[in-house]
């Protein structure tokens, strides 16, 4: 199979553009219509921003250590004695599209589980937010 060129800066920017449009949509639909009061404030206590990758800072700033091969979907900046108006959400275009495989429905199905994680970072309620201050979601193609 050959490799997919990649996309000119018109074709990239539209592809940003549906995946901003997509985590807003998802966002909001958490906000209003999630269950769980606790993760509907929370989806809008958190700033959510979106970026291309993780820098190489935040990458190691994730425990356990991430292996190179694996991909870093969204991250949660905060833990318990960090004041929660200074807890935020990153959200990674490339990692969920690696996942998503450009599928819009598996695109949207693929954010939103990563920004539930996220928002269970934010509410202590997956690993341990009392000594984590960077707890991320993770692609692992070698399993784990």
């Amino acid at each position: 199979m050959m490799p997919r060129p990649w996309p000119g800066l018109a074709q990239r920017q539209a592809i940003a553009a549906d995946f901003y449009g997509v985590v807003t949509d998802v966002a909001r639909d958490i906000a209003q219509r999630h269950p769980d009061p606790d993760v509907r404030r929370a989806a809008i206590e958190d700033p959510i921003y979106i970026r291309p990758e993780p820098t190489a800072r935040e990458r190691a700033a994730i425990g356990p250590p991430l292996r190179p091969s694996d991909v870093v979907l969204g991250i949660h900046h905060g833990r318990a004695d960090v004041a929660l108006d200074r807890h935020f959400i990153t959200l990674y275009e490339t990692g969920i599209s690696q996942g998503a495989r450009r599928d819009a429905i598996a695109m949207a199905t693929q954010v939103r589980q990563t920004l539930l994680h996220e928002l269970d970072h934010h509410l202590g309620r997956n690993h341990t937010l009392a000594s984590v201050l960077v707890a991320a979601t993770i692609l692992s193609p070698q399993g784990g």
